[in-house]
């Protein structure tokens, strides 16, 4: 089973690209060759094959998985709030390297329309984290509202916003973050808790059973702090505002001076006032692996 969550190689693929037209050295033909082979594997082996194959026409949003031929899979089809966010980021970043190819900036639209009209929780605000392939919400007591996967809708709504000017996607990027200063936000120690539920209350170690993710109940984690400080930046540009500005040195603060120990190597979790939680939760490594090797 192929599922689409494959952003991270259009991002690198993208970057190196871009480092490689830009460099200015004797051997620039070599550079130049080089440049021209990676673009040429990312669109054969990564973008061809999914766009505009993944876009999902009767529900809207991304179709998240596919058998091996590139049949839809036969699973359930779950949509997932960081899959969605993370390809209407790879199209719109798609579209600012190649402007030419307006059909990216359409797949984005497709996206944003469907983090706007679907995934977004207009009872209790924030974003759903998994809707049915139909576009239902799908209650899970402890994955209701996750704050990485907020991060993520962030970073792609902003993205997008600076490539199409759409008022309506920054609109909705502003109501996230707020959304999240107002819910998770710890304004006594700093940083944000991963853990809340649809109305936005937090979820307590205490309340939290014994289930899978149970033991991340309150916790803070590396992970979820980073793709903020990657969002915030992002929304940073489209959206100069002193609190975007704010707690976006404030997670820069924490990850360096925190989450990186001085000896130079990363811890992952913390309590509330940053006391290290060790040994370290393993959150989902069983469950990684399985996928990874699906």
């Amino acid at each position: 089973m192929i599922r689409s969550f494959f952003i991270t190689p259009i991002s690198i693929l993208l970057l190196v690209i871009g480092s490689l037209l830009a460099c200015s050295t004797p051997d620039q033909s070599e550079q130049l060759k080089l440049a021209d082979l990676l673009e040429e594997s990312l669109f054969d082996y990564i973008v061809d094959p999914w766009y505009p194959l993944v876009i999902d026409s009767m529900y809207g949003g991304y179709i998240s998985e596919f058998s091996r031929n590139w049949s839809p899979g036969t699973g359930s089809g779950e949509k997932a709030l960081v899959q969605q966010a993370r390809h209407v980021w790879a199209t719109a970043r798609l579209f600012e390297a190649y402007p030419e190819k307006e059909e990216y900036l359409v797949y984005a639209t497709h996206g944003f329309l469907f983090l706007r009209d679907v995934m977004w929780d207009r009872e209790f605000g924030g974003f759903h984290a998994y809707c049915t392939k139909e576009g239902d919400p799908v209650e899970r007591s402890l994955n209701d509202k996750r704050i990485y996967g907020q991060a993520f809708a962030v970073y792609g709504l902003s993205q997008y916003t600076r490539l199409s000017n759409n008022p309506e996607a920054l609109k909705l990027a502003k109501e996230a973050f707020l959304w999240m200063e107002e819910h998770a936000h710890d304004k006594e120690y700093g940083g944000y808790f991963e853990m809340l539920r649809r109305d936005g209350s937090p979820v307590l170690p205490e309340d939290a059973g014994d289930g899978p993710g149970s033991n991340m109940a309150g916790l803070k984690d590396y992970n979820s702090s980073i793709h903020l400080m990657e969002a915030f930046t992002e929304l940073y540009l489209v959206w100069p505002d002193e609190l975007v500005r704010k707690r976006l040195e404030e997670m820069f603060l924490l990850i360096r001076d925190t989450f990186v120990d001085p000896e130079g190597y990363l811890k992952l979790y913390f309590q509330a006032d940053w006391t290290h939680v060790a040994p370290e939760p393993d959150e989902e490594g069983p469950e990684r692996m399985k996928w990874f090797f699906n």
